[in-house]
Formats: structure tokens, C-alpha cells, sequence
């Protein structure tokens, strides 16, 4: 059925909110709604747009927006409708160009629409996955192997014992995970949350110098969002991560997960694949976040 595009009411953001199933967004983001009024007004996708703070390589900032509405209703012609809205709020604001906020495989039907309409490939994020019990198995005999050399001021802390804002401040330096992202994990409230029992934050006296930060994804799956550790003590990074991963692992029930995820872009993390691939992982279909120059 045809729908009609315009800017969400005030009294429509948590209808709005609710149709994003749970996608970080900025608390400053603001909607557009799509609207079928037949036979009586209700909403069918919600699409929250924001501007993101100014890139390195640009001078102006990005228009970021997600399409919170199932993939049956990402039709051509619903892009062809929504995309001069979003284009008129870019220019409105003199902003460089529109991001779709979620990486699509290139198999997927939005990858081919958002293609026609003028987006490429900004930024590519590769994702690996690893056998449960072979990088837990691994990683408590490094820690043994390691036991001795960790010196006493170090100690492991609750994430929940934590002040967020530091945690962010720590991770914001190694660019691993967006604010926004971030503020959704934190909030217990979410589908998927920062599961304390495997996040950990190490500690050397009061000073953070390494994080763990993990969330379960269906019954036998943990992703892997953080690890990190203070760039003051890279000397002592393999001790940090082998602390840090054999408090998480050893708090697993044997046999779970039965895999870990983790993710790094194309430009970062080359730790992180250097692990994953070290430890058996297979890379998954890549994921691309598409942009459109304005």
C-alpha cells in the first residue's frame, strides 16, 4: 500500500522509538515517519536521522540515517520518496553527504536499491567468527602461562561498578564503538546489553588499563565489541588481554558459546584479525556502509 513520508509529531517519538526494535540512535536524533492511513493512520517505518560530529577528511559533517522497517517494505519506490527529504535536512544543515548507520551485505536487496539511488562503499567492516572452546581453551593457558608476571596492583572490576563516561573515554581513543552504540550496550534494558558476567575492566590501582566488553547475540553466541588496552602500557598489552580474556572465559559455562564473534573495519583493528584468524575464525560476508555525496 502507498505510504505518505513526513516528520514524526512529538507525541509519535516513542511509537517511533519502538519500531527500531532496539537500534542505537542518538538520544538527539530526530524522526521521519512513514504513515498508512488506511483504513486509520498508523505508523510503518520509522527513519531517524542525526548529524554526526565532522570527519578528519572533510570539512562539513554527515547526515547519518537508519531505516527502522522491515525488509518487505524497503521498496525502490519508498527510497525514491524518502530520499529528498533526507536530502533537503543535509542541505538545510550544509552537510557533505547521507550514511545509511548499518553495514549491508552486498547480497542484500537494500545494498542493490540504496546502489541505484547514488550510494557507494565508504567503509567496509570485516566480521570473523571463532570456535567457543578453542578460544577459550587457548586463552586460560596463555593466562597460566602468564600468571606470574601480572603484578599485584592490577585487579579485576564489575563493569557495573564503573562510571560509563570513563569507560567511554577509554574506548573512544581506539575508535572501536560509536557513542551511541555504546549508550544502547550500556542500558540493561536492551535486547542486547553489555552481559556483566563476561565485560570486565581491569585495573591497575584506580587507573583503568584494559576493557572487555562482550554481548550475547541467540542462545550460544557472544560478539566480541571491545578490546582494549591503555596505549601507556603497550608494553604489557599481551598481559592485559590475557587477563582480561581469561576472567570472561572462565565465567562461561563449559561448552558456551558455542562460537565468539568480533568485528574490525577495513581501515582499524588489524589486532583483531590477526587474532581471529590465529585462533581457527572464518571471515563472514563483509558488510559495507553506504554514503551518497551531496
Amino acid at each position: 500500500m502507498p505510504v505518505k513520508i513526513r516528520s514524526a509529531y512529538e507525541d509519535e517519538i516513542a511509537r517511533a522509538k519502538s519500531v527500531l526494535n532496539g537500534h542505537a540512535i542518538p538520544n538527539h536524533a530526530q524522526f521521519f515517519v512513514a504513515i498508512n492511513d488506511t483504513p486509520v493512520e498508523r505508523i510503518v517505518a520509522a527513519i531517524p536521522y542525526w548529524q554526526s560530529p565532522q570527519r578528519e577528511d572533510e570539512q562539513r559533517s554527515l547526515l547519518n540515517f537508519h531505516l527502522g522497517l522491515p525488509i518487505e517494505k524497503c521498496s525502490a519506490p519508498f527510497l525514491v520518496d524518502l530520499l529528498p527529504h533526507l536530502i533537503a535536512k543535509a542541505k538545510e544543515d550544509d552537510l557533505s553527504s547521507l550514511r545509511l548507520d548499518i553495514p549491508l551485505p552486498e547480497q542484500h536487496p537494500l545494498f542493490t536499491l540504496l546502489s541505484e539511488q547514488g550510494f557507494t562503499i565508504a567503509q567496509t567492516d570485516r566480521t570473523f567468527s571463532v570456535p567457543g572452546d578453542i578460544v577459550k581453551n587457548r586463552s586460560i593457558r596463555i593466562y597460566q602461562r602468564l600468571e606470574n608476571k601480572i603484578p599485584s596492583s592490577w585487579s579485576i572490576s564489575s563493569l557495573r561498578g564503573q562510571d560509563p563516561e570513563k569507560l567511554f573515554k577509554f574506548i573512544a581513543q581506539h575508535g572501536l564503538i560509536s557513542p551511541q552504540a555504546f549508550q544502547n550496550y550500556w542500558n540493561t534494558g536492551s535486547r542486547e546489553h553489555f552481559e556483566e558476567a563476561y565485560s570486565k575492566v581491569l585495573l591497575d590501582g584506580e587507573t583503568i588499563i584494559g576493557l572487555f566488553l562482550v554481548t550475547q547475540r541467540g542462545d550460544n553466541e557472544l560478539h566480541i565489541h571491545v578490546e582494549a588496552s591503555c596505549p601507556d602500557h603497550s608494553a604489557q598489552s599481551s598481559l592485559i588481554a590475557a587477563t582480561l580474556r581469561n576472567a570472561s572465559f572462565s565465567a562461561c559455562a563449559e561448552g558456551f558459546p558455542k562460537v565468539f564473534t568480533l568485528r574490525a573495519d577495513s581501515e582499524k583493528h588489524q589486532q583483531a584479525v590477526n587474532t581471529a584468524l590465529r585462533q581457527g575464525g572464518t571471515e563472514l560476508v563483509p558488510r559495507h556502509f553506504l554514503e551518497r555525496p551531496l
